[in-house]
């Protein structure tokens, strides 16, 4: 009996189970690794205060608190240890720059370049560089940086040196004087919170009891958020933005493009559509703080309030191999919540050449949340007219004509297919004839006509003019030289990318050429001939492009190559062989 209750038990729970009909949580799939941010609200992100937040009081002016940054005499400090000066100050506060000694009379006995890693050594005596310090003179170091209009200057104490027995000993002056704070020309009291504009210079200055000074002038710039989320930690936030990078120790820079070291060795970098700098910060509490660097250094605090914030669960995800750039005003995406559902996100890009922000309302616990995509929206098209310089191996030269039209498609019939339809094909068309005759080895002066006609494959998807590829395609091209036309199809490989940045670099230094730049690389072989009358020989061509985009929609371009075409006609053994180097410049548009 007892053996029949228990099986009774255990059948109706597992129905129980079984009707059960609450949702389960299910993992999301692994490739749905890519986070997408979330627009930070005004009802979920406020700056309560802007500014700048000191106190001088609270140490009677031995040390400025500034922001969550303390200005002290260990700011900067000297040492001379086994004939070697050792120098060591606080990064937060200046990165690095110039440093120079200063006597008390202003005069400088010493500069040097540093590097931005807080902390310089200096053992060369018997270098012309050597500091020109004299026996129980007074002075300090001071370190010095200087950007655009503005600068960000640490001095230390005040320091003397003493020199026995070919030895130096460097000491500590003690020096008392009144503590200042000056904020744009104007004496403050000792503590307080001081409102900024963004884009308008500041300049401050602080001296402390013992006589080491900071200062700076410095624009604030807006704090750039593009994410925030709450962590596991409980009353924690992480914060995402661009632009400067704040103060904070905790703040990291995020990496964007992973560039291996050849591809720096070479400065192989890529020069259009550079992902932005990306930072991220954890705070705590409703109302933390947030120290940011000025554009010319210095420090700012931003005062804020968080409410609400995004929960982990509230996160969606698209594909690490997801398109989010466009060539269309339509497009869409398919994302992941934290379900694992898999959605279908469909968004507008009515802005070409441009980023448009489309959001997406998540729902939440509390209030609901905006999740955004930037897609850039390229354009499919292009068309050029070029005009090309042709020399033949004979040593002659030609005029040419070309008209250029290609057409890259987002996908093919709506297919958002990752290896057979979104943003992998394109059809290329040029048409060139010889504005004068072209000498040849077998048919005397001839005028020179081509059709040709390509449909590519890029080998990684993306926008043409923005993102690098290499792809293949088949090619057609309708050749006449003189009195022999031969249609003929072949096959090519390209290569395509922005200028790489040590050439662009270069080339920028050139005023007119200062805009971003294209490079494409052609090699096509035809093979086979579509009129039997016609046999080939050695048709072959290698063509490089360089389309700089003076503005939106409109570009130059210059090219060089080589170009050989070899065939014969079998009905009354014509033959003709023609071999080519060439250069074209022409403008064209994007659309």
């Amino acid at each position: 009996m007892n053996l029949l209750i228990i099986l009774a038990l255990n059948i109706f729970a597992l129905s129980v189970r079984a009707d059960d009909t609450s949702p389960l949580k299910s993992e999301r799939p692994p490739e749905f690794n890519r986070p997408i941010f979330f627009q930070t609200l005004e009802n979920e992100l406020k700056i309560k205060k802007f500014g700048l937040s000191y106190n001088l009081d609270s140490s009677k002016g031995q040390k400025l608190v500034l922001g969550s940054q303390t200005i002290d005499g260990d700011s900067f400090t000297a040492r001379l240890e086994n004939n070697e000066l050792n120098l060591k100050w606080n990064k937060v506060l200046i990165a690095g720059g110039e440093i120079s000694i200063i006597n008390k009379f202003g005069e400088e006995l010493w500069k040097i370049k540093t590097s931005e890693n807080g902390s310089l050594q200096f053992k060369d005596w018997n270098d012309s560089k050597a500091p020109r310090w004299k026996d129980h003179e007074r002075f300090r170091f001071c370190l010095r940086s200087e950007k655009d209009q503005g600068h960000v200057s640490l001095c230390s104490q005040w320091y003397g040196i003493e020199t026995a027995d070919a030895s130096r000993k460097l000491l500590l002056v003690p020096t008392t004087v009144t503590p200042q704070v000056i904020i744009q020309s104007e004496q403050k009291k000792g503590h307080g919170f001081e409102d900024v504009e963004i884009g308008k210079p500041v300049h401050f200055f602080a001296r402390l009891a013992n006589d080491a000074t900071y200062e700076f002038v410095s624009t604030p710039a807006p704090l750039e958020v593009k994410d925030m989320i709450a962590t596991e930690k409980p009353g924690s936030v992480m914060l995402t933005g661009g632009g400067l990078k704040p103060l904070a120790e905790s703040a990291q820079e995020l990496p964007q493009i992973e560039y291996g070291k050849t591809t720096r060795l070479l400065g192989f970098e890529r020069t259009i559509a550079e992902p932005p700098r990306l930072w991220q910060v954890e705070l705590s509490g409703k109302e933390p703080t947030l120290d940011m660097p000025g554009v010319q250094g210095g420090l700012f605090t931003h005062a804020l309030e968080i409410q609400n914030p995004p929960q982990p669960q509230d996160r969606i995800y698209v594909s690490s191999r997801a398109l989010i750039d466009t060539y269309s005003d339509k497009d869409e995406v398919t994302y992941a919540n934290s379900l694992g559902e898999l959605k279908k996100w469909e968004f507008p890009a009515e802005r070409k050449f441009s980023n448009n922000t489309v959001t997406l309302d998540i729902p939440a616990d509390k209030i609901p949340h905006k999740a955004y995509l930037e897609p850039y929206r390229g354009a499919p098209r292009e068309a050029s007219l070029r005009l090309t310089e042709v020399l033949t191996t004979e040593g002659s030269y030609a005029l040419l004509g070309e008209g250029h039209f290609a057409w890259w498609f987002n996908d093919v019939l709506g297919s958002q297919n990752y290896y057979l339809s979104k943003q992998r094909w394109g059809l290329t068309t040029r048409y060139f004839a010889s504005m004068t005759d072209l000498p040849t080895n077998t048919a005397g002066k001839v005028r020179l006509q081509s059709l040709e006609a390509d449909l590519r494959y890029r080998f990684s998807p993306g926008l043409w003019g923005r993102d690098e590829t290499v792809g293949a395609f088949a090619a057609y091209d309708n050749l006449t030289i003189g009195e022999l036309t031969a249609p003929m199809m072949g096959a090519g490989l390209f290569w395509a990318r922005s200028m790489p940045r040590s050439i662009d670099s270069w080339l920028n230094g050139i005023s007119f050429l200062n805009h971003p730049k294209w490079f494409s690389l052609d090699l096509v072989n035809y093979f086979s001939s579509l009129d039997s009358q016609y046999s080939l020989g050695q048709n072959y061509a290698l063509n490089a492009n360089i389309k700089m985009m003076s503005s939106p929609g409109f570009f130059w371009e210059g090219g060089l190559g080589v170009k050989k075409n070899s065939f014969d006609r079998s009905s009354d053994g014509a033959s003709v062989t023609l071999t080519t180097f060439f250069i074209s410049i022409g403008v064209g548009l994007d659309f």
